[in-house]
């Protein structure tokens, strides 16, 4: 997903607060739905402000998400509750809520239409460095990068390598990368490094050259 936006001064206020993984929870229950439903759609966040995820796509494959918001529906109202936070914060939470900007249902759909289409034309222009042709003898991109990571896996076994290491490494999102390296490698990353520690620790035991 793309990385944090300009957010609103109710969304900073949220961030800085005990609610402020609820924010990243509900990213990334909207960042799922696209990849299963490869569209994009206008979702409300737990606190009440409206937001479109637009999906990234190469050929029929997710490779990320367009985030765009924050803005107040048509009678949009504030889900914090004054006795989960307190009066003080309450108040604060609706003054700053009540500033978000209204747009019309119209406009969240056109401004919904507009991204996925603009983001995807942009990417198909660019396409030769996203997407490399099968039909050319070459790896597709999503298995390049599953290549690059075992790879990457075999030289660092001996480290507790996690999603976010290799994602990073790799300069991909952790939520693209686990999506490709299931569905490639048929068993999620986690097992699959579990695996490969049990087969190397087989290996080093069988080693008679090691004491």
């Amino acid at each position: 997903m793309t990385e944090d936006r300009g957010r609103e001064e109710f969304c900073l206020a949220i961030a800085s607060s005990k609610m402020g993984d609820k924010c990243g929870i509900s990213n990334l229950a909207a960042y799922k739905k696209v990849i299963k439903e490869k569209k994009p759609y206008i979702y409300t966040c737990f606190a009440g402000l409206i937001e479109i995820i637009s999906p990234i796509m190469i050929g029929r494959d997710v490779v990320g998400a367009v985030l765009a918001g924050q803005v107040r529906g048509p009678g949009g109202k504030l889900r914090i509750r004054m006795e989960d936070v307190g009066k003080t914060k309450y108040e604060k939470f609706k003054r700053l809520f009540e500033k978000v900007p209204i747009l019309s249902e119209e406009k969240l759909v056109a401004a919904r239409d507009f991204i996925f289409t603009f983001v995807n034309y942009i990417l198909k222009i660019e396409a030769g460095t996203f997407h490399l042709c099968l039909e050319k003898g070459v790896a597709s991109r999503p298995e390049k990068i599953i290549r690059q990571a075992l790879d990457y896996l075999e030289k660092k076994y001996d480290k507790n390598i996690t999603l976010r290491d290799i994602s990073s490494h790799l300069n991909i999102s952790p939520y693209y990368f686990s999506h490709i390296f299931k569905k490639k490698m048929r068993v999620p990353f986690h097992r699959y490094i579990i695996k490969l520690k049990l087969k190397q620790a087989l290996q080093m035991l069988k080693d008679p050259d090691i004491p």
